[in-house]
């Protein structure tokens, strides 16, 4: 199974971590205490890891249901973008790649509630009850996906895509 084959089953999850659904983290606090090497170590000091950000704490229920009506639009148009070009796999990494850009903000906002549980609930039931939608949606693409699944620019759109 190629690339872009594979990555339809996480497009479709990524689609959702949009709407909400995060990643749990898995990152380990650092440790606490002294932690300095004793004078006289050669050995270099172990850079500490990132903070972690902060979880967005959970907006009202109209706020999410207009952030996940506009996660459904994206991945219409994104099925649009797909669909129309499925014949011409160049136009369609193009057409993909606009998406993402025009969608940009949609994007870095779903992803700021990345590991709230609260959100991921409310996404999960939002996205069951707009099934069909969502269902129809990727009807849409798949054929166009397969039929670009081994183009270089198609895969280097969806990595542009997981990026965001």
């Amino acid at each position: 199974m190629n690339r872009v084959t594979s990555l339809l089953p996480a497009l479709c999850l990524a689609l959702v971590v949009l709407a909400g659904c995060g990643k749990k983290s898995s990152t380990t606090p650092p440790p606490v205490g002294n932690t300095a090497e004793p004078a006289g170590s050669v050995e270099p000091a172990t850079p500490a890891e990132p903070a972690t950000p902060a979880v967005k704490p959970t907006p009202s229920d109209a706020e999410l249901d207009a952030l996940f009506a506009r996660t459904l639009e994206f991945l219409s148009q994104f099925a649009d973008a797909v669909a129309k070009n499925e014949k011409d796999c160049k136009k369609m990494a193009a057409a993909m790649t606009a998406v993402f850009d025009a969608n940009a903000a949609l994007l870095a906002e779903a992803k700021a509630y990345e590991g709230n549980e609260e959100v991921d609930a409310k996404a999960d039931a939002y996205m069951k009850a707009h099934e069909a939608q969502l269902e129809a949606s990727m009807g849409k693409m798949m054929p166009g996906m397969q039929a670009c699944s081994g183009d270089t620019d198609v895969q280097a759109a969806m990595e542009r895509f997981d990026a965001m």
